[in-house]
């Protein structure tokens, strides 16, 4: 079953793996469920911010599984922009809670709202900010 999340552009924070053994050195857990690079890329470093498309999710409409991802551009921490109640339409839909900012902007959602959302409904793993539809002027 295909995951409605597959084609949406998201922003995300990296982090090092904790897992030695793992062969993904480089993860996130910015979308609510685990986050790992499509091929393993190593140009990306621990502590950055990258907008990434979502290319598969594994055991969708679950909180276990994880998010394939594909990076499409580094951002600055200074790039960045919080979305607030009133500046975004949001789908909810198999566990996910889909929200598209009505500007364009490289938007991401302040962890205590996202918390507040899924605080709401406990069938809901996750919360991502879709900017595959909103077009990004260049810098």
């Amino acid at each position: 079953m295909k995951s409605i999340a597959e084609g949406l552009e998201v922003i995300v924070k990296f982090f090092a793996n904790d897992n030695p053994k793992s062969q993904n050195k480089i993860v996130t857990r910015t979308l609510g469920k685990l986050g790992v690079i499509q091929n393993n890329q190593t140009n990306i470093n621990p502590n950055e911010f990258w907008r990434v498309q979502i290319i598969k999710e594994t055991c969708p409409h679950r909180n276990t599984g994880c998010f394939i991802l594909e990076p499409v551009a580094k951002l600055l921490p200074e790039e960045l922009s919080k979305v607030v109640p009133g500046m975004y339409t949001e789908v909810r839909k198999n566990g996910l809670v889909i929200i598209t900012p009505l500007h364009p902007g490289n938007w991401i959602i302040p962890l205590l709202h996202k918390r507040g959302i899924m605080h709401q409904n406990k069938t809901i793993y996750a919360v991502l900010v879709d900017l595959s539809q909103i077009n990004v002027p260049a810098l």
